[in-house]
């Protein structure tokens, strides 16, 4: 998944809802590529225009369905050719700062 990789969750969907900002291409992975170069490594365009050519008019779509392959074996283990997902966990990124002392559950008390 890219969220792994550049740190940043739904950037193919952000770019066909037209919601992808234009600073993830300079996004780098653990090894300092940029998205716009793995793009680019891919075989795809890794420019902004690029990106932006693909969002769709909301007025003109009914529904977006993304398709994904399962990445384990539960599906070929019940020779079950198509899965469909009911429920799906969704992704945040916040930051917290937490502030006291540290000290075991249930062994240092509360004030």
């Amino acid at each position: 998944e890219e969220g792994v990789r550049f740190q940043s969750t739904f950037l193919g969907s952000r770019a066909v809802a037209g919601h992808f900002p234009p600073e993830l291409l300079n996004a780098v992975d653990k090894d300092q590529v940029t998205l716009a170069e793995a793009l680019n490594d891919a075989g795809l365009i890794g420019k902004w225009e690029a990106i932006q050519s693909i969002a769709m008019d909301p007025e003109k779509v009914a529904a977006y369905v993304e398709v994904h392959m399962e990445q384990g074996p539960q599906l070929e283990r019940l020779n079950t050719p198509v899965g469909i997902v009911n429920a799906i966990a969704g992704q945040n990124r916040v930051q917290v700062r937490m502030y006291g002392e540290q000290g075991h559950a249930g062994t240092v008390p509360m004030r």
